[in-house]
């Protein structure tokens, strides 16, 4: 990841007792390294480590580690962002059945694009061969 220096991170980060280990409950809307995490650890994952140049290999054990460590991490920049590993680790999720709708929504909805896309495709082969 490469962390802003002058910006907040916009992580919400909670004590997972079950696993010992900080947990990423969520990111911000408008965080600066949404984009840099996929979309399936944008919440409900704990952080097994993190590494950068300034704090080395650091396992945490609470949710106030961590953000001791990022601030560390910035600490003393003398660049816009700083690189930092961090390994997020998916926790098992029971899926409610309002979660299991939505995939249901989700997937009539890709399989709908890519009908009509293939309709088109299709479509233009028989036009122009």
């Amino acid at each position: 990841l490469y962390l802003p220096v002058n910006r907040s991170l916009g992580m919400v980060l909670e004590d997972n007792t079950t696993t010992g280990k900080p947990e990423l409950k969520r990111l911000a809307k408008n965080s600066p390294i949404k984009r840099q995490i996929p979309i399936g650890f944008h919440s409900g994952c704990c952080i097994s480590y993190m590494k950068s140049e300034r704090i080395g290999y650091v396992e945490p054990k609470s949710a106030e580690e961590c953000v001791e460590l990022v601030a560390k991490s910035k600490e003393g920049a003398t660049t816009k962002t700083v690189k930092m590993e961090m390994l997020l680790v998916q926790l098992e999720r029971e899926m409610g059945s309002s979660e299991v709708k939505e995939s249901k929504k989700g997937r009539a909805r890709r399989e709908k694009k890519w009908t009509s896309k293939y309709n088109a495709l299709a479509r233009y082969k028989e036009k122009y061969g």
